[in-house]
């Protein structure tokens, strides 16, 4: 066993499933909260496993020196492919990885920084991806498709190209378009992806997968606190019953908050068995689980964490401290955001967009995250939607460089899907070539 001292940054040989596998120890500085959660012993050191980049628990006492001039993979038999297929088998997978991590990423000797900047890259790339699947469109009554934000309302071509966010005039009711002109297979998160198969040890790639599993235990407290209320029938009289996703979850409020949309009240149907039933499980980019933060918000004017406005103080978020507690807060009123869009409900949107503000600015990462959002919301003519692309553009310009620097693949993708927000950040940078170098500096 080794004998050389443990420190962040050092590389070593940790023993998974009965073979050699490079990790560098990253601390608990660098590993996310809700991988820190997971520790099941005092002795468990955070690590990176290089390869399959994730986080990983190791014991410091069972740790070998790596060798960085020893050929750890002299006996292994060559693949007839070295490149991930997709659809193989895990163990494959994984033995790829691991030959990867040898040849490649332990060589480089990096520090566990570097490798936590490259797990957020994969994140991000996993975000950005395009989907596969195309969607049927949504249509107006003649039969032809509209462009909310389209100058000249024609329609995209077959090969799924994006139009201008620029204001039209078509009524709203004809509207179903999107902000980012294509639309996506995004019940949660940014792009639905296939679910991974990861090990026990490589939990939290990206820290999105916690998030929802977060947003479902919040969606599981909600039925156990209303379950009674909810098991009534009919309701009671004045009560409203909104039904979610695929299985129709009961989410039960007052008149009032079906008033704050006016598609919930022109989809508000009444039986003397039922009562007032808003059926909006037909919308499949709302799930039960994206509703938690709406029921907050229509029951209580909020949702979490709160924003504080008080007299002859700036407004702030509530119990954020870490640089990224604000950053997931500002993912969530993005995410928020963009299910708001699909329910009409200009307020929550006006309420999103608020919060961003004052969480401003934004980590390099959380713009592009953010700016993702906005190009996957409905645009159906309120004043938050043309606000939120107002203060998109001016972020992006003011961290334009940094964000070239670090993450120029995705932000290239959000610009070229979107010719406006494109057009506006180039001229901002002509027109005063200083602005794009915020957070270079720092």
């Amino acid at each position: 066993m080794a004998t050389l001292p443990k420190h962040i940054d050092s590389h070593w040989i940790w023993i998974y499933d009965g073979k050699e596998w490079p990790v560098v120890l990253c601390g608990d500085e660098l590993a996310p909260k809700l991988f820190l959660e997971t520790r099941r012993h005092p002795n468990e050191v955070a690590a990176i496993r290089l390869g399959r980049r994730a986080f990983t628990w190791v014991l410091e006492d069972r740790l070998q020196e790596y060798d960085p001039h020893e050929n750890y993979l002299k006996d292994v038999q060559p693949f007839e492919r070295d490149e991930l297929v997709e659809g193989e088998d895990e163990k494959v997978k994984m033995e790829k990885q691991r030959r990867v991590a040898f040849r490649q990423d332990a060589p480089l000797l990096e520090p566990a920084r570097y490798w936590q900047n490259v797990i957020e890259q994969q994140r991000l790339a996993k975000l950005t991806e395009k989907p596969t699947r195309k969607k049927k469109r949504k249509h107006t009554g003649d039969g032809s498709s509209q462009s909310s934000f389209s100058s000249t309302k024609q329609q995209r071509s077959s090969h799924g190209g994006r139009q201008l966010l620029t204001l039209d005039t078509t009524p709203r009711k004809q509207r179903h378009n999107y902000i980012g002109g294509e639309q996506r297979n995004c019940s949660i998160g940014l792009v639905k992806r296939e679910e991974e198969e990861d090990d026990d040890e490589s939990l939290f790639i990206a820290d999105e997968d916690a998030a929802k599993h977060e947003r479902e235990n919040d969606l599981d407290a909600f039925r156990q606190q209303h379950e009674h209320e909810l098991s009534s029938s009919p309701p009671k009289h004045g009560i409203y019953t909104i039904l979610v996703g695929g299985d129709k979850t009961p989410f039960q409020f007052p008149e009032d908050a079906i008033r704050e949309s006016e598609l919930f009240c022109g989809r508000t149907k009444f039986t003397e068995k039922t009562g007032s039933v808003v059926d909006i499980s037909d919308i499949e980019e709302v799930t039960a689980i994206d509703f938690v933060e709406v029921n907050e918000y229509l029951r209580y004017g909020d949702f979490p964490p709160p924003l504080i406005e008080k007299r002859n103080s700036l407004p702030r978020i509530d119990g954020l401290i870490l640089p990224e507690e604000q950053d997931a807060a500002a993912e969530k009123c993005a995410r928020v955001f963009r299910t708001a869009s699909y329910l009409e409900l200009g307020s929550l949107q006006a309420l999103c967009l608020n919060k961003l503000r004052v969480l401003y600015p934004l980590s390099p990462l959380r713009i592009l995250i953010v700016a993702k959002y906005l190009l996957r919301s409905v645009a159906w003519g309120c004043e938050a939607e043309t606000e939120y692309v107002d203060w998109m553009i001016d972020h992006i310009s003011e961290y334009y460089l940094l964000l070239i620097k670090q993450h120029g693949p995705q932000l290239v993708d959000i610009l070229e899907n979107s010719p406006l927000i494109k057009g506006t950040v180039m001229a901002n940078l002509s027109a005063n070539p200083e602005m794009g170098r915020r957070g270079l500096d720092d």
